[in-house]
Order: C-alpha cells, then structure tokens, then sequence
C-alpha cells in the first residue's frame, strides 16, 4: 500500500505547484492547413496545448471581443 502512496503524493505535489506561468505556451492549428485562406474559406481554428487544472477552458476573441464558445476548437462558416 505505501508503494502506492508514494507517487499518488509526489503526483498531487507536484501538480499543486505548478503554476500558469510554467506551462507551455499553446498553439492555434488551421484546418484546413492552407497557406492561404480566401474570403469564402470555411475553417477550423484548434488550440493546442497544456493548461492548468483549475482552468481547461479556451477563449477565443474577435476583434478585441470574447467569443461565447470555450472549447478548443472554434469552426468559421463562409
């Protein structure tokens, strides 16, 4: 049982020490991987990367507002 103690401990310690700062930063992905997108384009923006426990929401914003959609992902329609 202590062997199992152990790294569940060392796990929660280390997890509780980290803070946003220390995570990686994430990266938007388009698809499709155009290198050009037209003003017809539909696409798909995708947020990848590490985020903190207390917070695994994404926010996306357009022209300077918040968008209402908070996952990783956010389709655009032609």
């Amino acid at each position: 049982m202590w062997q199992l103690l152990l790294p569940t401990a060392l796990l929660l310690l280390v997890s509780a020490g980290m803070r946003t700062e220390d995570l990686p930063k994430a990266v938007v992905f388009l698809e499709p991987q155009w290198y050009r997108v037209l003003e017809k384009d539909s696409v798909t923006l995708k947020c990848q990367g590490a985020y903190s426990p207390e917070d695994n929401s994404t926010q996306w914003f357009h022209n300077e507002s918040l968008i209402s959609s908070q996952a990783s992902s956010y389709f655009i329609d032609a």
